[in-house]
């Protein structure tokens, strides 16, 4: 775990926040949030508003969605 903290620091990788549920995976006595997302400060930069959702389903995983605001701001002369 120590190799794979270096690497993201290194790499200058930071996770997309996300919305409830904290957790992605159960086995209804624990629950973890063994998924995560990592981005580059380009893709933050490029791409400011992403954030991740944890979906809720009938499994014991929970699927994760990416959503993006690529809205351009409008042209005023």
């Amino acid at each position: 775990m120590i190799d794979f903290s270096e690497f993201i620091i290194n790499c200058g990788l930071s996770k997309i926040p996300f919305s409830d549920p904290t957790f992605t995976w159960t086995n209804v006595r624990v629950w973890a949030r063994l998924d995560r997302t990592l981005v580059n400060h380009a893709w933050h930069h490029i791409l400011k508003n992403t954030t991740l959702q944890h979906l809720n389903t009938n499994s014991d995983h929970s699927p994760l969605t990416i959503s993006t605001n690529t809205e351009v701001a409008k042209y005023t002369p």
